[in-house]
């Protein structure tokens, strides 16, 4: 089908990750990298590539559109029925409200998948089934971004490990872009109040959790109107956007679900797609 081609030309291609410690007696160094697919491992192409989801969707719509096939996105997902009056083909009915009339409509399928995320709708109204397992408190900040860092492993999946101020998560993205994650906590611990997670605290915790090195943005991606309506219907995602400098910022908050915002890790343009 040849559906990989556009995501090998777009994708980054990762073959390790470094990792990086620091604490106040000494100062952040490499501790140790592994490749992803060892010598020994039989791959016929040894990294991981990494494509946002973005990209993904875009192009299984495009390949279903070629197919006659179009994808609807303006209807949220209620409940719904099953009919076994045939057997052999079970009838899923599904109820679901139009976003632009609001009115609630019906739709007969023979599956209904349910790709919604931690706090899934459709898990939900299955009889008998809840989510298992148990989460922290963590919260992290996520930055997507072209940096300018003299950090020398930046084209590396990189984990960095402060004892003072906590942990980053380095990903390179397409076109030259780096994503951050950066764990958010006060100097004992403790959860960091809400008034202070903003975009200048998250940029300056993640500069000092790498320092000595140099950390800057050249350019941070900018959240569109249209992904923050998409991202309202996700719950406990704090959003901070200031004008220009400001762009793709948000919080994942790690509750007891997991994480709240995985429907959001998508469509956040800066000239094209960014996820975010």
């Amino acid at each position: 089908m040849r559906l990989a081609d556009p995501l090998l030309q777009r994708g980054v291609r990762i073959y390790d990750i470094c990792f990086w410690s620091g604490s106040a007696g000494k100062p952040l160094r490499r501790t140790g990298r592994e490749v992803h697919y060892p010598p020994n491992v039989d791959v016929l192409d040894p990294y991981i590539l990494l494509v946002h989801q973005g990209m993904i969707e875009e192009l299984f719509l495009d390949d279903l559109a070629q197919h006659g096939v179009q994808v609807a996105r303006n209807s949220v997902f209620m409940d719904y029925e099953v009919s076994k009056q045939m057997p052999d083909s079970p009838t899923v009915t599904a109820t679901y409200q139009d976003a632009q009339s609001g009115a609630s409509k019906t739709v007969a399928t023979q599956f209904l998948v349910g790709t919604d995320g931690a706090h899934s709708q459709v898990r939900k109204s299955m009889p008998g089934v809840q989510a298992v397992g148990r989460g922290s408190e963590a919260i992290w900040g996520v930055l997507d971004g072209v940096l300018d860092t003299n950090f020398p492993d930046l084209w590396s999946k990189v984990v960095i490990h402060s004892e003072d101020h906590g942990s980053v998560l380095c990903i390179p993205r397409e076109r030259n872009m780096t994503r951050l994650y950066i764990e958010l906590r006060g100097e004992g611990g403790e959860a960091i109040p809400k008034a202070r997670q903003t975009q200048e605290f998250v940029m300056h915790r993640a500069q000092q959790i790498m320092q000595p090195y140099r950390l800057a943005w050249a350019t941070v991606g900018r959240l569109s109107g249209s992904l923050l309506n998409t991202a309202n219907t996700c719950d406990r995602v704090v959003w901070n956007i200031q004008g220009r400098a400001a762009g793709c910022f948000f919080i994942l908050r790690r509750e007891k679900r997991g994480f709240h915002c995985r429907r959001c890790m998508w469509a956040c343009p800066v000239d094209a797609n960014l996820a975010c």
